[in-house]
């Protein structure tokens, strides 16, 4: 009958614990209580059990004496020590799959935070062709790192920002920006946002110009937003 881990580890327990096939933590070994003048070479001990990801385990041993004794035993490693030597690295390989299709579904496994990737946004209605002045200020329902901003510019010129606030701190500081370079055409811009909590808001003000870039046409309805993004703590938990 070809050995699985049960019955090997039922055969050699000191050496399933060593490659770290048994589930419970435990420590063997002996120290001598006899009073000597040389140092005591006979104590030694293993720890191993499961992480949060149920990927680790090892082994702690005392290298003053027994490394030596660890040496000379594997001159006797018998068939049935190669094969659980075996099956312990194919159980190891099958707990590190596990773990890694685990993480597939669930990021956070084993994290106290939990954190995704959310956004919010922020929109004012306004009319082609027609100027108006744009102000816009709502919060997350989570708190959220902002790491991208994306305004729906269509073009150089259509709509200008006098003022993006998030969580009380402006991130223009001073003067007027054209909000294409915060559309997703734009070029890239390299600003730090601030961490935004739920009690506070993001706020944008500015001005739409008027200009009617082709294919939109005067008296035509159009949304202007301005889309957050970012890591944020999982909605609806910590």
């Amino acid at each position: 009958m070809r050995p699985n881990t049960a019955s090997l580890a039922a055969r050699r327990p000191g050496l399933a614990a060593l490659l770290g096939l048994l589930p419970s933590e435990g420590h063997f070994g002996g120290e001598s209580r006899r009073p000597s003048r040389r140092p005591s070479r006979v104590g030694f001990g293993a720890q191993f059990g499961y992480d949060d990801l149920d990927t680790e385990y090892g082994v702690e041993i005392d290298p003053s004496g027994t490394m030596g004794a660890l040496h000379a035993d594997t001159h006797m490693i018998s068939a049935d020590d190669r094969r659980l030597a075996a099956v312990a690295r194919l159980d190891e390989h099958r707990r590190e799959r596990a773990a890694a299709h685990r993480m597939l579904l669930d990021p956070n496994h084993g994290q106290t935070l939990k954190l995704g990737h959310y956004s919010f946004g922020l929109a004012q209605a306004i009319t082609i062709g027609l100027a108006v002045g744009l102000f816009m200020s709502d919060s997350p329902a989570t708190t959220m790192r902002i790491k991208n901003v994306v305004m729906n510019a269509p073009t150089i010129g259509f709509v200008t920002v006098s003022n993006l606030l998030i969580a009380n701190v402006s991130v223009t500081v001073g003067g007027a920006e054209d909000a294409f370079a915060y559309s997703s055409q734009g070029f890239s811009n390299h600003v730090d946002y601030p961490t935004l909590p739920p009690s506070q808001k993001a706020t944008m003000s500015g001005n739409y110009t008027g200009f009617s870039p082709a294919p939109f046409f005067a008296g035509q309805s159009l949304t202007f937003s301005v889309r957050f993004s970012g890591k944020s703590t999982i909605a609806g938990g910590c």
